[in-house]
């Protein structure tokens, strides 16, 4: 049995360390993610039976796919305007990186981070040039760039996009 789409949600809020940056009461993650399960065709807590889903890739089909993608970069852009995010994001960067300024180094920890199988040299570059798009190339060139710089939650979201719309990321 694939793991459900609850496990999805989860996993997106509890790996790209999202949490209301306000806490207004109003936003409660548990209903977040009971919504959306719901829009997923797969709600908590209610099988089509006893067997529940049904698994390998029967779940996968052109509505499901595109709101996992949605619902994923609605996680990662939602709280973006927040300097708390924007903090988070920067520091989930360079935790995983160990404080990197190189950007093939911060991608490939952060897509071991998500994806747990070995990805293509192709994918990986793809990655970094999501990564770098936010920012003038020039930047990386001269050594001015480092992960305190003031675009980078930017680019923390512009390589979520690209790696939630992996194959890789969708069917592990």
């Amino acid at each position: 049995m694939k793991k459900g789409e609850d496990y999805f949600m989860f996993k997106i809020i509890n790996d790209t360390r999202i949490q209301d940056p306000l806490n207004i009461e109003k936003v409660n993650t548990l209903e977040y993610i009971y919504y959306q399960t719901y829009n997923l065709n797969q709600g908590l807590f209610n099988p089509p039976n006893v067997a529940g889903w049904l698994g390998y890739r029967n779940w996968l089909n052109e509505y499901t796919l595109v709101n996992r993608w949605r619902i994923a970069i609605d996680q990662v852009n939602g709280w973006l305007p927040y300097s708390s995010t924007k903090q988070k994001y920067r520091q989930f960067l360079k935790d995983i990186s160990n404080n990197s300024k190189d950007p093939f180094v911060i991608i490939t920890k952060l897509v071991e981070y998500f994806i747990p199988v070995p990805l293509s040299d192709d994918i990986l570059n793809n990655a970094v040039d999501a990564f770098k798009s936010p920012v003038p190339i020039n930047y990386f060139y001269d050594g001015s760039w480092t992960l305190d710089y003031l675009d980078v939650p930017k680019q923390f979201v512009a390589v979520m996009i690209y790696i939630f719309a992996l194959p890789e990321y969708n069917l592990l």
